[in-house]
């Protein structure tokens, strides 16, 4: 398994587990387009994601809408991408994403060998060999 298949098996139990509780007007055809989306990018949904695209589409989403007029609430691929350009929590997973593509390449490239460490100890170790931050 590739350490970005173990990181996204770890963030989505993390997602699963994540205490959070949606508004009261809360409309699962957007959350439904949301989580469709995150999938398509590979991108693991957080609860918190749909916060999020509600608080930036209140703000900013009459400017993203698509040319032909069209209002719909539930948000288009057009839509989501303008969204994913500006979500702090997708931007920082698309982040997280190349630097442990990149350690994964580092650490085969260094034969380092890990012994049945969590994705988080090979993350931490490769980064250590790396240079890229210090030991502890």
């Amino acid at each position: 398994m590739s350490w970005i298949q173990e990181w996204h098996a770890m963030l989505h139990n993390k997602a699963v587990t994540s205490l959070h509780s949606y508004p009261a007007d809360f409309r699962t055809d957007i959350y439904d387009a949301l989580r469709s989306y995150c999938t398509r990018i590979e991108v693991v949904y957080f609860p918190a994601m749909y916060d999020e695209y509600l608080s930036w589409n209140a703000h900013y989403g009459h400017l993203y809408r698509t040319i032909d007029g069209s209002f719909s609430p539930v948000p288009n691929d057009s839509h989501l991408r303008y969204f994913t350009n500006q979500s702090a929590l997708i931007q920082e997973q698309i982040r997280e994403r190349t630097i442990i593509r990149d350690l994964e390449k580092f650490a085969k490239k260094e034969k380092i060998v890990f012994h049945d460490d969590s994705i988080i100890e090979k993350i931490s170790l490769a980064a250590h060999y790396a240079g890229l931050r210090g030991g502890g």
